[in-house]
């Protein structure tokens, strides 16, 4: 009996060691053999993770070589392995690789065979499986410089020029700007070659503008831009990218959710608008409108992670300075294969000034409080004037950037008695002898949380402060409603001893912003100082859309006491009743229906209807008269919605004033760029059917060929103006129409007509208009028009 149990256990423990043989055998090494080898044990079975290591470098670049060792699944703490390194089949180990750091340094451009080889964790000896083979895994990196390689077809007319290793270029070339097809160019995409990023990474591009073409005159690309993307390796291989539209300084971007356009709406309250792609409301040529054209800047775009890797932050950095920020959420793949650029109607030459892959920033903000300050009731506060952000990033990125600049800090506050005080857009009006308790918040772009409390109380009113009071006499002190775009602002501004600050003698100063419902500062575009003949000076409203303003007057004292009140403007599109515009003298404006927008220096005709009459003069017009007169003016995309004109109505009369009347001067025409000139009703003239109107055409389809605007009106046969097929240009981009009054010596008077300073007809006028030479009164109707007209000028002789 004591046999048979023994031979019992020897079978099953040969069993076993079969079993365990089996095992390692069906165990399929993943890494391939690297040839016989010995030692180890067929029970381990070694795999590399490669997934840390980039696989694109810099030649002159250097990276830590240190893959994830797993045994049967788990993680090999201090795993053995070697490392060798070969370039075009040769072995570069030892010149490229230290084994004690693990740091690869490759020397040469080239693509390198990077071999893993497993030892085994307690002996130290090459790990072999069943059958004798090595464990092994081997990643090809890709060395090289940092140039710019067309990523499918090349576009025409781009150069790259490598002939500074360290400064290499790309130009997309002049045709880019000159291009006269309706779309313009565009490069298609150039990749960054040798940059690919894992995590947080920095990078920033040298631009060098020269200009661009923006289908001003119906060729080029209606939105000229240069595009800066970034490949995801995702599943989709989705490319990215951030626009830079080059005609109006603003940023757009275009992020997949893996299917279609991710949703970014959640990023409304930092400036972004979605149309198409989502858009920065501000521009990169600030309030100065400065154009791109001729310039250098730089754009650095920066990615930050979160910790837990599931929220993502792109910065935009203009000149090195925070621009905006754009939070996709978590739409992004941690590794990046590649940057691009692409260009489109913009002639520039783009260089990478600098780059960094980042490391993670898991520091909070630091905020600090200072309310040492006064503040007293009856007066408005914004909070963030009481705290100062620090952010630690400038330690992980190296970068100077002042990202407090964008933060936007949220606040919650309670008065003495705990309850809960209204903070409108980090503002609170504050209630004299009111104890506030705040609490600011702060995220950063890597999703760190900090928040900081603080206490203060604010005085009673101050006596010091001046006194600011928007008022008119007729609308209410607090907002208005104007019946159309454009109005006058009446303010008054004391200081405490009655001194009228909008006065420089006082020592004082008055200063205007406009902000449009968005937040968005519309200052530069909607508000204006005017100075009149008698030295006065009006503040001017002009708003080019309807909606609702906040214009905010803030006065300071020569002691430099200051306070500022908030108006609110709500401009709406029903224009009945009547307003003076400064700069402009205004007349029958309820016939303007909401298609006429007043500005201080153009009018605006928007929607064609026969009622867009708005009688509108010029406030410069001497009353006295100009002789021998030029009446110039620029029409930018001119339209008519049927048969019409934009009507210049006069006064003209003679130097004496003993004869005169009124005439009528206009730019005809009709849908369809279908324009067919000049038309008058002058003094003296007989038209065709017998009254005063007479039309200079280039079309024959509406009548003949008047001879009264004709140079020579004894010779039909020599007339003005170009082919007819030449004339629909003027329907689109900005042309400049003139009208100039010139008397003979025996007194006859012409006009004469221009576009674009060419002579396009010559109107002898009857001798009944002999010496009718002076104007006095311009106004300007439109009728089925549609169009801007801008750069108003009337010149001439003084009397």
């Amino acid at each position: 009996m004591k046999k048979m149990r023994l031979w019992l256990l020897l079978l099953l423990s040969a069993l076993c060691a079969a079993c365990l043989v089996v095992f390692a055998a069906c165990a399929d090494n993943e890494n391939g053999g690297g040839g016989g080898g010995n030692g180890g044990t067929y029970s381990d079975y070694y795999s590399f993770d490669v997934s840390g290591i980039a696989t694109v470098m810099l030649r002159g670049e250097s990276q830590e070589l240190d893959p994830v060792v797993r045994n049967l699944g788990d993680v090999v703490e201090n795993a053995r392995y070697d490392v060798s390194v070969r370039l075009d089949g040769a072995d570069v180990t030892a010149a490229s690789y230290n084994a004690e750091t693990k740091l690869f340094s490759p020397a040469d451009v080239g693509t390198y065979a990077v071999q893993f080889t497993a030892r085994d964790e307690e002996t130290g000896e090459l790990a072999v499986d069943e059958d004798g083979n090595n464990f092994t895994r081997t990643v090809e990196i890709e060395v090289s410089i940092l140039t710019f390689e067309a990523k499918a077809s090349a576009g025409t007319d781009v150069t790259i020029d490598e002939s500074d290793e360290d400064n290499v270029t790309i130009t997309f070339g002049e045709s880019y700007a000159t291009d006269e097809t309706a779309a313009g160019l565009d490069s298609g995409q150039y990749t960054v070659k040798g940059l690919a990023f894992e995590g947080n990474f920095s990078v920033t591009y040298k631009i060098a503008y020269g200009t661009f073409n923006d289908n001003s005159d119906g060729v080029g690309a209606d939105d000229p831009a240069l595009y800066f993307g970034f490949d995801r390796t995702d599943d989709n291989s989705s490319d990215d990218c951030i626009k830079l539209s080059t005609g109006t300084g603003n940023f757009a971007t275009w992020i997949w959710d893996g299917t279609n356009q991710a949703d970014l709406s959640n990023n409304e309250e930092n400036g972004w608008n979605f149309n198409v792609w989502y858009n920065t409301n501000a521009s990169v040529l600030g309030a100065n409108e400065q154009h791109l054209e001729d310039t250098t800047h730089f754009l650095t775009i920066e990615r930050w992670i979160n910790a837990a890797g599931d929220r993502c932050v792109y910065v935009l950095l203009w000149d090195y300075e925070a621009f905006a920020y754009l939070d996709v959420d978590d739409n992004f793949t941690s590794s990046v294969a590649g940057l691009w650029v692409e260009s489109l109607s913009t002639n520039c030459t783009i260089s990478v000034a600098g780059y960094a892959r980042l490391g993670a920033d898991t520091q909070a903000p630091v905020i600090e409080s200072d309310t040492s300050g006064e503040y007293f009731g009856g007066s408005e506060l914004n909070l963030a004037r009481l705290i100062t952000v620090t952010d630690n990033v400038s330690s992980v990125s190296g970068s100077d950037a002042d990202y407090e600049s964008i933060f936007v800090p949220s606040f919650t506050v309670t008065d003495g008695a705990g309850d809960e005080v209204t903070v409108t857009d980090g503002v609170i009006t504050l209630v004299g002898g009111e104890t506030y308790n705040v609490t600011a918040s702060v995220t950063d772009f890597s999703g760190n949380t900090a928040s900081a409390s603080f206490s203060f109380t604010a005085q009673e009113s101050d006596p010091y402060q001046p006194v600011i009071s928007f008022a008119d006499g007729e609308y209410a002190t607090a907002s208005e409603t104007v019946a159309y775009i454009g109005t006058a602002l009446y303010v008054t501004a004391e200081d405490y001893n009655g001194n009228d600050l909008t006065d420089p003698s006082s020592g004082g100063s008055v200063a205007f912003s406009v902000f449009n419902a968005g937040g968005t500062d519309v200052t530069s575009s909607a508000f204006y100082t005017h100075n009149g003949v008698d030295g006065e000076t009006y503040y001017v409203f002009y708003p080019t859309e309807a909606g609702v303003y906040t214009v905010t007057c803030a006065a300071t004292d020569a002691e430099d006491n200051s306070h500022s009140v908030d108006y609110t403007i709500t401009v709406y599109s029903d224009n009945s009743g009547e307003r003076a515009v400064y700069g402009w003298k205004s007349y029958d404006l309820q016939l303007g229906g909401d298609g006429i927008i007043l500005c201080y220096d153009k009018l605006v005709f928007t929607d064609g209807l026969a009622a867009t009459s708005a009688k509108i003069a010029p406030e410069s017009l001497p009353t006295s008269g100009l002789q021998n007169w030029t009446i110039s003016f620029d029409i930018t995309e001119l339209d008519y919605t049927a048969q019409g004109s934009l009507n210049l109505m006069l006064w003209s009369r003679t130097a004496d004033g003993v004869t005169g009347a009124w005439e009528d001067l206009q730019v005809g025409g009709n849908v369809n760029d279908d324009l067919w000139g000049f038309e008058s009703s002058t003094l003296g003239t007989v038209g065709t059917n017998g009254d005063t109107w007479v039309t200079y055409q280039w079309r024959s389809v509406w009548q003949d060929v008047t001879t009264e605007f004709l140079p020579d009106p004894e010779d039909t046969s020599i007339g003005c103006g170009r082919d007819s097929s030449a004339y629909t240009q003027y329907g689109t981009g900005t042309h400049n129409w003139k009208i100039v009054c010139s008397t003979e010596e025996d007194g006859s008077v012409t006009y004469t007509y221009y576009i674009d300073d060419e002579i396009e007809a010559v109107h002898h006028l009857a001798d009944a208009h002999d010496n009718v030479n002076v104007i006095d009164f311009l106004q300007f109707q439109s009728r089925y028009m549609k169009g801007i007209v801008s750069n108003i000028s009337i010149t001439g002789t003084a009397l």
